[in-house]
């Protein structure tokens, strides 16, 4: 009985595992996708940092950085600027 369980308790979280981005990708299967304008990492202590900058779509005169770091913390910050002419 004990093995019938775990059995489907391991399908179970195998098939939860494999679906997450399906649904993900079905809400935002009409999304225009777009290319960040650069991309790159920088090396910091312990994490290195993933860095995209972009343009907003609604605020062209804008630049938009958006900076995700791994490891533990998984944070995220986001700031956004008028670009200089």
């Amino acid at each position: 009985m004990f093995k019938k369980i775990s059995v489907a308790a391991f399908a179970l979280g195998v098939s939860t595992a494999a679906n997450a981005g399906l649904i993900s990708d079905m809400m935002t299967s009409d999304f225009e996708v777009r290319n960040p304008d650069a991309r790159y990492k920088v090396e910091v202590y312990g994490f290195d940092l993933r860095v995209y900058e972009f343009t907003p779509v609604t605020q062209p005169n804008h630049t938009c950085v958006f900076i995700a770091s791994g490891g533990s913390t998984n944070s995220i910050q986001m700031e956004c600027f008028e670009k200089i002419r």
